[in-house]
């Protein structure tokens, strides 16, 4: 069966990166996350297109929001750097029939492609593309929105936890050239018919 969900591809600083082992609350673990801060505008945009999507997937939705509640649209107040995106997924997946748990790897990749070596910890502050799949949901009418599902990181320029990054000394960086070299807006769709919007 063909793939034909969303994705977007979101470029940003990174924060509180949970991305090769979970995050975790009062002992719980909670699966793999992070938040993305963005450019101003382009989240006002994010938010108006998360807003569209959740629109035209509601009429065919079995429990109905009561839109008089504010929508979730994955947003996170960060208390030193404001609003910021936050996606996650679960760090395991869980077969339907027997119940059995396996645990799940999220893919993480350095600027040039290949795996970030385990045990390198993204620290606030580090240039980050994440791959995400928007998916709306209603709990009941008060709680409703689109989740913002994890699927995969790529780390442009790497501030290790506790570090600092390579042009905070003064090196230059370079770019690589695609098209998140300008944290644009374009829109394609792929061949595996995914469709992707950058921001």
């Amino acid at each position: 069966m063909a793939n034909n969900q969303m994705q977007l591809k979101i470029r940003g600083k990174a924060y509180w990166a949970h991305v090769q082992s979970p995050e975790t609350y009062e002992g719980k673990q909670l699966g793999y996350s992070i938040m993305v801060k963005i450019d101003d505008d382009k989240l006002e945009t994010l938010k108006n297109k998360l807003e569209n999507l959740f629109n035209e997937a509601e009429p065919t939705m079995a429990k109905k929001p009561n839109r008089k509640k504010p929508m979730n649209l994955s947003i996170k107040e960060d208390g030193k750097v404001g609003e910021c995106i936050k996606a996650k997924t679960l760090h395991y997946y869980k077969n339907r029939e027997t119940g059995e748990i396996t645990p799940k790897t999220l893919p993480v990749f350095k600027k040039n492609g290949e795996p970030l070596e385990q045990g390198v910890l993204i620290g606030n502050g580090s240039e980050v593309v994440i791959n995400v799949t928007p998916s709306p949901y209603v709990v009941n009418p008060s709680t409703y929105g689109i989740q913002l599902r994890l699927n995969a990181v790529q780390v442009l320029d790497l501030v290790e936890f506790g570090g600092r990054s390579a042009s905070a000394f003064g090196f230059d960086t370079e770019d690589d050239e695609d098209d998140t070299k300008t944290g644009g807006m374009s829109q394609s769709t792929t061949t595996n018919e995914d469709e992707e919007l950058d921001f």
